[in-house]
């Protein structure tokens, strides 16, 4: 995979959002790194949430499929908002180390992500913690030889002609608050690796020549009212990237969003090509073209729901890190 095509953790559109701001307690721990323990087990659930077939609403696994840029092999550009943090800002300056077996690793270690957020009447932010950890990671440049990357950032690793061999990285996310509501928390977790967690590979094409797995799991609950969110995409061995490309070819993309399970596929030869889907409940069943570009004038629910105040905009917040 081209190095440039990465996009680690990159936000796409980021809403700022926030609370009432009190002292975050015991929250803070650099020693420990929680992404570093997700596994392919996280995401052995099922227990989440159903979705029904609307195309309208974030309800709809028609809305969710046409909202998920992963699909995409280079996204082209659009306008965004971005904010700054502690969190965020860290991913331009921690470097690489190297690991075991002439392989290198990347980590972000659990750190409070409470200044990611602005301030909103009603929510007071009482814990926060985000962690990052990449691993695995072989760079090599265009003959194929590996590259030392020790104490590189993710921007200097390489500069031209190389990409990534293998790699396989991990997210956590967790925010507790109290609302007028009652107690509110958020729990993300996201990885993308192999499906025995060990790195994806790929070749100087940036194809991939394993199957590779990005999942997302998200808990979000206040006071009664609980939602669970458990996204599976499968990026099939064969299946082609470019430097330049839109779309991928030559291959699928297997997916599972929540009770829903359904394959993306891609044209043999056109770039230029948006995929077409098909889904399936195991009652109903949805197909079509990807879509991505109307999704942003999709509504989205209700905000103003006393259930959901503060997880939707925070999933909203968080929801567009691109693996």
């Amino acid at each position: 995979m081209k190095i440039n095509k990465i996009n680690i953790l990159l936000i796409s559109s980021v809403l700022i959002i926030g609370c009432s701001r009190e002292p975050e307690k015991g929250n803070d721990d650099s020693s420990t790194n929680t992404a570093q323990s997700i596994t392919n087990s996280d995401f052995s659930i099922t227990n989440y949430s159903t979705y029904n077939n609307s195309s309208s609403s974030d309800s709809g696994v028609v809305y969710q499929i046409n909202d998920d840029s992963s699909f995409y092999d280079n996204q082209p550009s659009s306008s965004s908002s971005s904010t700054s943090c502690v969190f965020l800002d860290a991913f331009s300056t921690v470097t690489f180390e190297e690991d075991s077996n002439n392989t290198y690793k990347l980590a972000i270690n659990d750190m409070s992500i409470e200044d990611c957020f602005g301030s909103i009447s009603d929510i007071t932010i009482t814990s926060s913690k985000g962690s990052f950890y990449m691993y695995g990671v072989v760079i090599v440049d265009s003959s194929g030889n590996a590259i030392d990357v020790t104490g590189k950032t993710l921007s200097s690793a390489c500069t031209s002609s190389c990409y990534f061999k293998s790699m396989a990285q991990a997210l956590y996310m967790s925010v507790s608050a109290t609302t007028s509501q009652g107690d509110s928390e958020l729990i993300i977790k996201q990885l993308t690796s192999e499906s025995d967690d060990t790195a994806c590979n790929w070749n100087s094409s940036s194809t991939y020549t394993s199957d590779c797995y990005q999942q997302s799991y998200n808990s979000s609950a206040v006071g009664p009212e609980s939602t669970i969110e458990l996204h599976k995409l499968i990026f099939k061995s064969g299946l082609d990237g470019s430097s330049s490309g839109t779309y991928f070819t030559g291959g699928t993309i297997t997916f599972q969003y929540n009770n829903w399970n359904g394959t993306m596929t891609y044209s043999s030869n056109s770039t230029s090509a948006a995929p077409t889907y098909s889904a399936t409940n195991g009652t109903n069943s949805v197909s079509g073209t990807y879509n991505y570009s109307s999704s942003s004038s999709r509504s989205k629910r209700d905000n103003n729901l006393n259930t959901n105040l503060l997880d939707q905009q925070l999933i909203n917040s968080f929801q567009n890190f691109v693996f």
